[in-house]
């Protein structure tokens, strides 16, 4: 079973300014002042973006031994994805259709 880790503090320092940022919650984009480094997912997940080099990590995370529940049976997906595919199918037709009514 896979170690899961609950993310503490999602921060990171630059190199190149020396400013220490830090993403607090999810699809929080944070970048430097001068822009060379970005930090995001706040306590959900760790991205960075930039040169790696660059990049001092400063992130806490601890281990967590949890036990995964069994996922629930999903069998009616790929039958309710054909129907949402299919609306969206009829809708652009109907938007082809209007066009080119609208061009004649």
């Amino acid at each position: 079973m896979p170690e899961k880790y609950r993310i503490i503090r999602n921060k990171a320092q630059c190199s190149k300014c020396g400013d220490i940022i830090e993403s607090t919650f999810r699809h929080d984009f944070v970048n430097c002042k001068c822009g060379a480094i970005y930090v995001d997912g706040g306590h959900d997940y760790l991205r960075r973006l930039g040169n790696l080099e660059d990049i001092i990590e400063l992130s806490e995370v601890e281990n967590e031994n949890v036990v995964s529940e069994p996922k629930e049976d999903v069998s009616e997906t790929p039958v309710r994805r054909a129907s949402r595919n299919a609306h969206v199918l009829r809708r652009l037709e109907k938007r082809k259709k209007s066009r080119r009514l609208h061009k004649e």
